[in-house]
């Protein structure tokens, strides 16, 4: 039996682990250059302008804070990346691949996958279901059940839901929701995963385990953005900070800079406050 059919060995997860080879990986990628490079990006609901202009670089095994007041923008730049939006301007590029205007699809195929604010599972089926239709999309589908319920089980695992993968999805708690729809979109094999607030409503220790969590993605190889209004989560795990204001990119740099910045502090509180005690 060669490499490719072992099992993987204990604390390994196959699925997460990024194969140089696999499907969707180019040298520029391998290399630590920029692996998401978007230009240009505009979207516009009627006469409300969402994205206007947007500019952002980001390279492999970063992890990205998105932030902003609500209606900025961020999760419409998700919308749009992932191709549930497609842009009115602007080019979005993967590694060595344009997808502005493809669809989401095409997108989560080509190696971008997501999370949703409002979790929405497949309320009937159990968690190892749940994620095993999520094997059956992305980079490197799974050729057959067997494959894709132990790929699904060793996912379950990794984002802290051992032992619950015969546990329909609407029996699950929130957190353990969160945790369920970050392994379905994990079980997609992306190089960049989108996570929109998967910390929201979760309680301290809660939020310090998703923490955890998204530092142990970036270490197995996958690029994160991460939108929060948790801003000690965004500070915690994040290399870089982008705040949007009004459809704008209005800073982007290191976390303690960017908080000290004046632009973000009068977007979130107006004048004469502080972003952070």
């Amino acid at each position: 039996m060669g490499d490719e059919h072992r099992p993987p060995h204990q604390g390994e997860t196959a699925i997460i682990r990024q194969d140089q080879n696999a499907p969707g990986t180019d040298a520029a990628t391998r290399a630590g250059a920029a692996l998401l490079v978007v230009q240009g990006l505009r979207k516009a609901f009627g006469g409300l302008q969402a994205l206007d202009g947007i500019d952002l670089v980001v390279h492999h095994g970063e992890i990205v804070g998105l932030i902003g007041p609500n209606g900025s923008g961020k999760t419409t730049f998700f919308n749009v990346i992932t191709g549930y939006f497609k842009p009115d301007r602007g080019s979005v590029r993967l590694g060595d691949r344009e997808l502005a205007g493809l669809g989401a699809v095409e997108i989560c195929r080509a190696g971008i996958a997501r999370t949703f604010q409002l979790v929405r599972p497949f309320a009937q089926m159990t968690a190892r279901h749940n994620v095993m239709v999520g094997r059956a999309y992305g980079a490197a589908p799974a050729s057959n059940l067997t494959e894709a319920a132990r790929d699904a089980d060793e996912l379950l695992e990794f984002v802290g839901l051992a032992g619950r993968e015969h546990v329909p999805a609407h029996s699950l708690t929130l957190v353990e929701r969160k945790r369920l729809e970050v392994a379905r979109a994990l079980a997609t094999r992306p190089r960049l995963l989108l996570l929109d607030e998967v910390m929201a409503g979760l309680n301290p220790t809660e939020t310090t385990a998703a923490m955890e969590l998204v530092t142990r993605i970036r270490q197995r190889g996958i690029t994160v953005i991460m939108v929060e209004h948790i801003m000690q989560a965004v500070l915690g795990v994040s290399d870089r900070v982008v705040v949007f204001n009004a459809g704008q990119k209005i800073a982007d740099g290191p976390p303690a800079e960017v908080i000290a910045n004046p632009a973000v502090i009068e977007a979130y509180l107006g004048r004469d406050h502080e972003l952070l005690d």
